[in-house]
């Protein structure tokens, strides 16, 4: 009788995985375990260049599986790293080991070795979404525009092949061409995004200057691959139209001056002001003609909606446009029009030398906010490779210390706007209604900013009332008084309500900018991600750099620390801090 084929298996001797001590040096060198192949080397004399079955040496299995104690054990073996570990560089390119490849790069590897593809570890690196490690290469004398045998770059491989936005802005910092072609189909770096419909990378290299009008060999711009490549019905997929919504639009010779810099700057600057004044106009008609004044709010809204998405619609980076600050200028604009216009007469002569005196110490205190540097960080290239080095050596070369984008150490408190493409020391936010980041540099003129402006508008606010009560009948119902005042002045109704609304939220934002200040020691960017940060974290949830309340306004008011060179908090004082130069 034949057993069956469960009883065969079940009976079946079970492989059992071998023991330390039965371990080849290159299984051990596998397995990082240190002592048994230092045993193996030292004291029975196995030749550390010595292959396996494969071809494979100790040092190749202990570097492909990144065993960072064994690597760094060979230099001290009676025999050096024998044939050159070029190989074995990329190798550990393909997966990450930055660590690793320090250390083989320490002692001899060349980073501009290539492989069989031509490539080299810069090319590999791009291919596999490292920036780390291209950053890493880059410092160590690689071209980041080096070619492969077809010409392709590392950019362009990254455009192929990835799609973290942190490596495209890091090879374009380190100054990577985005219109360089190659040599076989004379495709450029956005060629090979549109391919692969890799929306990521088209924005990015559109934002860079990237041209998408460069034909390749077959005469295809990556303006038209996107409309060759169109769907079913002749219709765009929804990845296309995002694709198409990423590149600039066709230049129209009849109105082309519209799209230039400081025309649609200013038409969009202005906007919001001719906007405020025709609602306001439409709500005064509504006394007279009800039907003309709706016709007239319909017609003021439709404008303004349009005029807006017209001239914002030229800028390709969210953000850019600066809507925010028109609405700002519109506004005060309006307010203090109507203010000298319409209540100077009625107002007391303390309550007008308390105007006449904020609005100029508003626009001063804006103007400083809005053209003082807020901190911008800017690194040498000397220096900022030997930043990366040095990162990179002692394990530091992550996002918590290094920014991608501007290709710089990040100081503590810094971090990188991606709307004005900077980093910025001990950065709280980027405003819109000033047009800037505020950090170390202009956050002090920003709360000045906002002191006259919740003063100013809160005397604005007294002459709208002055005016209701001066002009307007009255009632004892407080919500009848109400719709006598609004029926009265729509028009001024109008700007009361804004200037109520615009109080409100500032005066909010004032307060918690006054606690942060005072009594946290934090940025806004800190108080909304505190627990992102290592030194917050390990102050548990406190600010490190807290010195008491008179000591935080006298630390802002006059700053002793340059945040753009501070790098690590002082565990012995946290009131005191030091640089950690590298």
């Amino acid at each position: 009788m034949m057993p069956c084929a469960l009883c065969i298996c079940f009976h079946a001797p079970v492989s059992r995985p071998p023991t330390v001590e039965e371990m080849t040096p290159f299984q051990l060198a596998q397995r990082g375990i240190l002592p048994r192949l230092r045993f193996h080397i030292e004291d029975q004399g196995f030749d550390v260049n010595a292959v396996d079955s494969e071809g494979i040496t100790c040092l190749h299995w202990a570097a492909i599986n990144d065993r960072l104690p064994c690597v760094n054990s060979f230099p001290s073996c009676p025999v050096l790293l024998g044939p050159t570990p070029h190989k074995i560089t990329l190798r550990c390119d393909r997966q990450g080991h930055l660590q690793t490849v320090t250390v083989l790069l320490k002692h001899g590897a060349d980073p501009t070795f290539r492989d069989v593809q031509g490539f080299n570890a810069l090319h590999i690196a791009a291919q596999f979404g490292f920036a780390n490690l291209c950053a890493y290469f880059v410092a160590q004398g690689t071209d980041v525009d080096s070619r492969d045998t077809e010409g392709r770059t590392a950019l362009m491989w990254a455009a192929a092949k990835c799609f973290a936005p942190d490596l495209f802005r890091l090879l374009i910092g380190l100054g990577a061409h985005v219109n360089l072609q190659d040599n076989t189909s004379q495709s450029t770096a956005l060629h090979y995004a549109m391919a692969t419909s890799n929306t990521v990378a088209v924005r990015i290299l559109i934002e860079s200057g990237a041209d998408p009008d460069i034909p390749n060999v077959t005469k295809m711009s990556c303006r038209s691959m996107l409309w060759d490549r169109q769907g079913p019905r002749g219709k765009l997929t929804q990845n296309q139209n995002t694709l198409r919504h990423h590149l600039p639009p066709v230049a129209n010779p009849r109105f082309g001056w519209l799209r230039r810099d400081p025309v649609r700057r200013y038409c969009l600057l202005w906007t919001p002001f001719f906007g405020i004044l025709m609602v306001g106009y439409a709500f005064e008609l509504l006394k007279t003609n009800v039907w003309l004044g709706l016709l007239m709010l319909a017609f003021s809204v439709f404008a303004w909606c349009t005029s807006l998405q017209t001239f914002t619609l030229t800028y390709l980076k969210p953000g850019e446009a600066p809507n925010s600050l028109a609405m700002w200028y519109s506004t005060l604009s309006v307010f203090y029009g109507t203010y000298f216009y319409l209540f100077w007469d009625m107002m007391t002569n303390m309550e007008n030398l308390c105007v006449v005196i904020l609005i100029p110490f508003l626009f001063w205190s804006f103007h400083k906010t809005n053209t003082t540097d807020p901190g911008k960080i800017v690194v040498p290239a000397s220096e900022r490779n030997r930043n990366i080095i040095a990162l990179a050596e002692n394990n530091m070369l992550t996002a918590d210390h290094f920014c991608m984008s501007c290709v710089a150490r990040r100081p503590l408190r810094s971090k990188h706007c991606g709307i004005c493409n900077h980093c910025v020391a001990r950065f709280d936010h980027h405003c819109p209604f000033v047009d800037n980041d505020v950090g170390a540099g202009n956050h002090r003129y920003f709360m000045h900013y906002l002191m006259c402006f919740v003063a100013s508008n809160i005397m604005f606010l007294v002459g709208c009332m002055r005016y209701f009560s001066l002009e307007c009948p009255s009632h004892e119902s407080f919500f009848y008084n109400l719709w006598i005042k609004a029926s009265c002045s729509p028009f001024i109704a109008w700007l009361f309500a804004q200037g109520c609304l615009h109080t409100t939220w500032v005066s909010l934002l004032l307060v918690m900018h006054l606690k942060q200040i005072m009594f946290d020691d934090f940025t806004t960017n800190e108080g909304v991600n505190k627990f992102r940060y290592d030194y917050i974290r390990a102050a548990k949830g406190r600010s490190p750099f807290h010195r008491g309340l008179f000591g935080n306004l006298a630390e802002f008011y006059f700053p002793t620390v340059d945040w753009t060179k501070v790098f690590e908090v002082d565990d012995a004082n946290r009131h005191k801090i030091r640089e950690l130069r590298v």
